[in-house]
């Protein structure tokens, strides 16, 4: 219906405006023009609360934008600052080359040579 309006369609049929007054056994005479004033009225009231509700939303959802990237900026800042630590750690370890020489005592081409405090080797012994 909405894009109806937009295309500039007419609302409802246009019907003949008399000036002959509604009435029934309920409910006393109104006269056209009242119920036309009425109608009117009423329609403006409708077209306030659409703005207003428009307006709202518009409000709402831009609050909820600003809260919600407001999250995920402090959520991206959790998360980097357990990137940045764990990079630190790596680049505060020792290199694997400072490793083999601990581990080896030395670099491990060498680490079959006799050592001071090593017991003699069977061969060293003249043990067959």
């Amino acid at each position: 219906m909405q894009r109806d309006i937009e295309r500039g369609a007419p609302r409802h049929k246009e019907r003949p405006q008399s000036s002959a007054a509604f009435s029934s056994p309920d409910h006393p005479s109104v006269p056209a023009d009242e119920l036309r004033r009425l109608l009117s009225d009423l329609e403006e009231q409708h077209q306030r609360e659409r703005d207003a509700f428009r307006q709202g939303y518009l409000l709402g959802f831009t609050a909820g934008e600003e809260t919600g990237y407001g999250r995920a900026e402090n959520d991206m800042a959790v998360y980097w600052a357990a990137i940045a630590r764990k990079v630190r750690a790596t680049a505060d370890m020792p290199s694997y080359r400072e490793l083999e020489l601990v581990r080896w005592d030395g670099p491990r081409e060498r680490f079959r040579q006799a050592r001071p405090g090593d017991r003699p080797r069977r061969h060293e012994r003249g043990v067959a």
